[in-house]
């Protein structure tokens, strides 16, 4: 290792212990050694002077205590999702796929996946799963994690761990307990808590939550190899990981006999689990399946079924959705299904509740359908009371008392200034495929719409910060960061992502999509919603979306025009991401460097993002182009050095427009 190096490693173990000590509280070494650190750096600095850093701990005091929001990590490969499968037979079928005779069966934890990237051995970022491809920073609180390894022994130049971080049932019941006792609202389940607690803002929080990391795969890594899933576990655990439990089965007969002894005393583990995993264990067969499109062909998700709760119903709302669709939602006495609390479970439609034949107190059984989604599995006829009475529909919107309009199957309002169906359809507006406005929660649209700052989604892009300031709990940082998502997201608006924006009625992302890779452009879209015929010619949209969707386009036309034209700033909108052009960029990699003349990076990134590329956050082999600007600096030089492809502002902008 150089002296570069050296001191580079030194620097970065001693922030982290710093961090440990002076935010968490919560030291891993003894003073004697941490002071032995410092007094090794010191000697190296004053040996060379020509590595002097203005942030080394030798220079700064104490430690940065995390205040602010999480920026994002953009990872070179992705953290996929592993196909799920509920029976025997789903099992028979994957075993039957592949030649090779060794699996790998593992516990399937029941908490949040976490990426560590550590960088000659010392932990450097920590980053949540995100949507895959872009996480979530939160470095200082997987520092709070205590069985993560800050330094792992191995000297290895880069390394991705992929694990979950969970916590264990024990400390779930003890700080439930905790604010039960202080009379405050509990916890549902183990996830939900660990996953809160692992994103807090202030790290000292996330400490003091116990939460527990066991690691399973790796992401990108250099400098050694490995040759089977077994090999990895070993390894993991040889450098001070936690792994689940989990077996090596060489036959289809041992899977079964694992899966069905896992599922007969999981309720005795000290954390939850909801399935197992089953991995081909050798890589070159697991080379030789390859991957989908979001999950590999070598592994499968074996879920255990739900389990199930009875308890009674007590009575039954009505809440109104985006569409203005009222859903029949029954309250149940508590009652804790797998791990979670339910006190209300969605009955769907008017349909539903005459097929199940339930009644206000009725006894029910009740599971959690794929272990998330509450649901009724079928009325105690037997034990039916006395007192039950039917589940009276409503005449009127609980929300606004507007006259309600019934077919078949759905009761709807219609009123569209309804405050909770505008709600809804703002809070669908701004969700992650859609408009993905970063921040804006549904309680603070909440407020919006109650002080008649937002009416139609054009409203959402002038707000000011004088606005915002007026409302509940907002200060000068948080404004800003809000004006800076709708900035961000107006400039990766894109036609597929405003049509399943707009919320309308039965027109979900697949046909979003559909619809603009037929026409590319929204004036052909309002073009064909006059003549039905056009929109029935394509495939896979009948009868009931082509109503829907020339319903809204003659009925909104100048709202959608008025969003379009006047508050998204590039003619990216009416490129195609989704359909023929979509992932134009996939596989490639951006990084901006320097200052631009009319380049707002974040709005730039965005755009690469909305295009199917990824943006990293240093100059590695795999990027693919550094885009640059004046007064770039060592990211330029390292690149050159790489032969990484260079881009200036103007050449960036022309593949953009040409849609690369």
């Amino acid at each position: 290792m150089s002296i570069k190096q050296t001191i580079n490693n030194l620097r970065a173990e001693i922030k982290i212990h710093n961090f440990k000590y002076y935010a968490l509280s919560a030291p891993t070494i003894s003073d004697t050694q941490y002071d032995e650190k410092m007094r090794r750096l010191r000697k190296l600095e004053e040996a060379h002077p020509e590595y002097y850093e203005a942030t080394s701990p030798t220079v700064t005091v104490g430690s940065a205590i995390l205040t602010e929001g999480f920026s994002k990590i953009t990872r070179s490969k992705p953290m996929l999702s592993i196909q799920d499968v509920f029976t025997a037979e789903d099992v028979d079928k994957f075993m039957s796929n592949h030649t090779s005779t060794h699996t790998v069966v593992e516990h399937k934890i029941d908490g949040l996946g976490l990426e560590l990237l550590y960088i000659n051995g010392v932990l450097t970022t920590a980053s949540t799963r995100g949507d895959g491809l872009i996480g979530e920073n939160v470095t200082a609180n997987a520092l709070a994690v205590r069985d993560i390894p800050i330094k792992i022994p191995a000297n290895i130049p880069r390394f991705e761990i992929r694990g979950e971080v969970y916590m264990l049932k024990s400390v779930f019941e003890r700080i439930n307990a905790t604010l039960s006792q202080k009379g405050e609202l509990v916890y549902a389940n183990t996830r939900n808590l660990a996953s809160g607690s692992l994103k807090q803002i202030n790290a000292k929080i996330t400490a003091d939550r116990e939460l527990s990391f066991f690691a399973y795969t790796l992401g990108e890594y250099e400098g050694i190899e490995f040759t089977s899933q077994e090999d990895v576990l070993h390894k993991l655990k040889e450098w001070g990981f936690n792994v689940a439990e989990y077996a090596v089965c060489k036959t289809i007969e041992e899977v079964h006999r694992y899966i069905q002894e896992v599922d007969s005393t999981r309720h005795l583990l000290p954390y939850a689990i909801d399935g197992l995993v089953i991995k081909v264990n050798d890589f070159v067969e697991q080379k030789k399946l390859g991957f989908r499109s979001n999950s590999p062909k070598w592994a499968i998700a074996y879920k255990f079924a739900p389990e199930q709760a009875y308890t009674q119903v007590v009575d039954c709302i009505w809440q109104v959705g985006r569409t203005g669709t009222l859903t029949p939602v029954a309250v149940v006495t508590p009652v804790d299904v797998g791990g979670t609390t339910v006190s209300r479970i969605t009955l769907h439609n008017r349909l539903e509740i005459k097929r199940k034949g339930v009644m206000i107190n009725d006894f029910v059984y009740v599971h959690r359908a794929g272990d998330v989604i509450p649901e009724i599995v079928s009325v105690d006829v037997a034990n039916r009371p006395n007192n039950v009475s039917d589940i009276t529909l409503p005449r009127h919107c609980p929300e606004c008392n507007s006259a309600l309009v019934y077919n078949i199957t759905f009761i709807r309002c219609v009123n569209d200034k309804c405050p909770a169906k505008l709600l809804r359809l703002f809070c669908h507006y701004v969700s992650r495929d859609a408009a993905n406005i970063d921040g804006l929660s549904s309680q603070i649209l909440d407020q919006l719409i109650e002080y008649n700052l937002v009416e139609t989604f054009a409203d959402l892009y002038t707000l000011n910060k004088s606005q915002l300031l007026e409302l509940d709990r907002f200060g000068e940082r948080k404004a800003d960061n809000l004006l800076n998502a709708v900035k961000v997201s107006r400039a990766a608006m894109t036609l597929p992502r405003l049509i399943y924006a707009l919320g309308i009625p039965n027109v979900g992302s697949t046909t979003a999509r559909d619809l603009a890779d037929h026409f590319g452009d929204i004036h052909a879209i309002f073009r064909a919603a006059e003549d039905i015929d056009p929109l029935l010619a394509i495939e896979n949209i009948g009868g009931v979306i082509s109503d829907s969707l020339s319903s809204y386009f003659l009925n909104n036309k100048n709202e959608v025009l008025n969003l379009i034209d006047n508050f998204f700033p590039h003619a990216g909108l009416y490129t195609n991401p989704f359909g023929s052009s979509f992932e134009v960029l996939k596989g490639k990699s951006f990084l901006f460097t320097g200052t631009f003349n009319n380049l707002v990076r974040k709005e730039a990134e965005a755009l690469v993002i909305s295009k199917g590329g990824s943006v990293l956050s240093s100059v590695t082999k795999t990027l693919t182009y550094l885009v640059v600007g004046d007064k770039a600096g060592s990211k330029l030089e390292k690149a050159k050095k790489l032969n990484t492809s260079l881009l200036n502002e103007d050449e960036f902008l022309a593949m953009m427009n040409e849609g690369a």
